[in-house]
């Protein structure tokens, strides 16, 4: 069950790094250390000023974490728990 944790942890990684447009590495390094501008750091302002005021509101953060699509993503990666 952890290897499959780690597959959906890396496999959620690229996906966003692709995003991004960032090294899948520098991203997870960036994410573990919590400095949310070098990650939003190659979006455009518009975009990053966005992601920013949902991540500060904690209404807007607990709306989307509640969503089913973030429910289900979450599930996954703790493994059903």
């Amino acid at each position: 069950m952890e290897q499959n944790n780690k597959n959906s942890l890396n496999d959620m990684l690229e996906t966003a790094s692709k995003k991004l447009g960032t090294d899948p590495e520098k991203l997870k390094e960036a994410a573990s250390k919590g400095n949310i501008n070098e990650i939003l750091g190659n979006l455009n302002s518009e975009k990053a000023k966005e992601i920013s005021s949902i991540l500060s509101d904690k209404n807007k953060a607990s709306q989307i974490l509640s969503s089913p699509k973030a429910k289900q993503l979450l599930q996954k990666f703790f493994g059903g728990k």
